[in-house]
């Protein structure tokens, strides 16, 4: 996974949190990741690791509402940092 430049990982769970939380140091790592977890553990865990970004309430398992989800998220970032 360092090769490739990973904006943002899905989280089921605290225990896939647990399992990527190490290779957050890789290259293909951004400064900008963002955790977008399914479950309030996941999210839950996800923070306490310190991430810098975590997004729980807008997440959903159905794949064209997570992708909008996404999308908007981008796009707000985008507005606050003009």
């Amino acid at each position: 996974m360092d090769a490739l430049p990973l904006s943002g990982c899905v989280f089921r769970s605290a225990d896939e949190v647990e399992a990527l939380d190490e290779g957050r140091d890789g290259a293909g790592w951004g400064s900008e990741m963002v955790a977008w977890c399914s479950s309030p553990s996941a999210a839950e865990r996800a923070r306490a690791l310190r991430w810098r970004y975590v997004e729980q309430d807008e997440v959903s398992t159905d794949e064209r509402r997570l992708v909008d989800a996404m999308s908007a998220w981008r796009k707000k970032q985008s507005a606050q940092s003009r």
